[in-house]
């Protein structure tokens, strides 16, 4: 497990050392916040007292910096968070998106965090298309808000909601020094089972957020991101599919995997692999 560990930390050394921070003193704050991840984050792990040190420094290291994305600046809600904003993050997977999306399409990003793939896709998409973003985590949800707002984007619709099967009220859990929630059960790269405190987030299911609310036209492009909530939100998403057969790209966990293809095959989506656990699913 150790070896493990390590090799997982380090390799996202380079990703920090080479973040496109542009403020006085922002190289090494990337660069201590690459460390800070890899020493502290697993330390952390059987420590309550480490673990508060490491999402008090995490956070205040993200708040000094900022990075140059994409033509936008940007902030992190903390150092795990920084890495999101490095080119070469995800690279698979944000080539592929970019590919799908056209001037004037619509963009669900489920799960935007901190707003990587919804600022790409307003790029993409031009003044014509829409962005409609979901992240429930709250400061997380803060962190989206302020780098849309202080790039200026007018055409994003971003919600502090979870898509889910149906509309309800759900129990989510955050990880300590983590800007991600679930309502199942997650876990840190060691195998070993995360904690954290509980909050309390407004769940739609997105045939009622995108048909009776927001009422948009069409969908092209769905994008799901959602710590193992995959089969619930294409479970709330039916009708939508049916009706715009938008193209899909899923991370999935393996627990989650067969129902994922199951639902899929059912509605002759063909389905190939990117990056890790990453599907993409083509309508009819």
């Amino acid at each position: 497990m150790t070896v493990r560990l390590f090799s997982e930390a380090v390799s996202r050394l380079p990703l920090y050392a080479t973040l496109p921070c542009i403020m006085l003193g922002g190289r090494l704050n990337c660069i201590v916040a690459g460390l800070l991840n890899i020493l502290l984050a697993v330390l952390s792990l059987k420590s309550p007292h480490l673990m508060k040190l490491y999402d008090s420094l995490c956070r205040k290291l993200a708040e000094k910096s900022r990075i140059s994305f994409h033509g936008y600046v940007v902030k992190a809600v903390d150092c795990e968070g920084m890495v999101v904003f490095h080119p070469q993050y995800e690279f698979s997977i944000t080539r592929v998106l970019l590919g799908f999306l056209k001037p004037g399409y619509v963009f669900i990003d489920v799960g935007a965090h901190q707003g990587r793939y919804t600022l790409l896709a307003v790029e993409k998409v031009g003044p014509k298309g829409l962005v409609i973003a979901l992240e429930p985590v709250p400061e997380t949800f803060q962190t989206l808000i302020e780098n849309i707002r202080a790039n200026k984007v007018t055409n994003i619709i971003a919600l502090p909601l979870v898509a889910w099967s149906t509309s309800a009220t759900l129990e989510f859990t955050v990880p300590p020094s983590r800007s991600v929630a679930t309502a199942k059960k997650l876990s840190h790269f060691s195998g070993l089972p995360l904690e954290g405190r509980k909050i309390r987030v407004k769940a739609i299911d997105l045939d009622t957020l995108v048909l009776k609310i927001l009422k948009v036209w069409k969908v092209d492009v769905v994008k799901i991101d959602a710590e193992g909530a995959e089969v619930e939100i294409l479970e709330g998403l039916s009708r939508v599919l049916e009706m715009y057969k938008p193209s899909l790209i899923i991370e999935v966990r393996q627990q989650t995997k067969r129902k994922v293809l199951n639902l899929l095959k059912r509605l002759k989506y063909k389905v190939s692999y990117i990056e890790g656990n990453t599907l993409v699913a083509l309508p009819p």
